[in-house]
């Protein structure tokens, strides 16, 4: 999944120690003198260099590799990494700060987006009704793809629900039965947080 971002940004103690290519990162922190355990993945390693106890540090740079959240942030502002990204900031204010027309280009685009029926001032994308019917449709296709289970579940319900209506029926209406016909509801209450049909509803 790390594989998958662009980026990736590193925070130490509040304060940025990273933030850069994903497939910089590592780099990054062999060559500022730490080295990852064997077999340690990059994620694994990005969060072991936070950690006193726990990151690793490479043969000869005992005693002048950054230690403490503040020189991790001050060797990250040294780096060229550092200086790409400030770059990369102040051209993307340059090309849209202070500028209408990309104000308005982004306006249309994410008026494009919105469905027909749906009011260009919503924050949705498609109206209501819409997604209800994307939610239901969706329902229906895991219904549809685990039907075993939904037929065995509907089954032991309706088992439960015979059972425990006819224990609560029988039930005389005396008040020395008060406790076990609430007892008789406790054994019902398990029942609720599951996807109950309606046959165990009817109780």
């Amino acid at each position: 999944m790390y594989d998958t971002f662009d980026k990736v940004c590193l925070i130490y103690e509040g304060r940025m120690v990273y933030y850069g290519p994903t497939s910089l990162a590592r780099q990054h922190f062999v060559d500022m003198g730490y080295e990852p355990a064997n077999r340690q993945t990059t994620p694994d390693f990005l969060v072991a260099v936070t950690d006193p106890n726990a990151r690793i540090v490479r043969e000869g740079y005992e005693g002048r590799v950054p230690r403490t959240a503040d020189e991790f942030a001050e060797y990250y502002r040294n780096s060229n990494i550092w200086q790409v990204n400030k770059e990369d900031m102040d051209a993307y204010l340059d090309d849209s700060v202070g500028k209408p027309q990309s104000a308005l280009a982004y306006r249309e685009s994410a008026w494009a987006e919105h469905a027909t029926t749906t009011s260009k001032k919503s924050s949705y994308v498609i109206s209501i009704p819409m997604q209800t019917r994307a939610v239901m449709v969706r329902r229906l296709q895991t219904l549809r793809g685990s039907m075993a289970d939904q037929v065995t579940n509907t089954v032991a319900f309706m088992v439960q629900a015979v059972v425990v209506g006819t224990v609560f029926l029988r039930i005389p209406n005396t008040t020395t039965t008060f406790f076990s016909r609430g007892g008789v509801l406790y054994l019902f209450v398990p029942l609720l947080p599951c996807r109950c049909s309606l046959s165990s509803l009817t109780l």
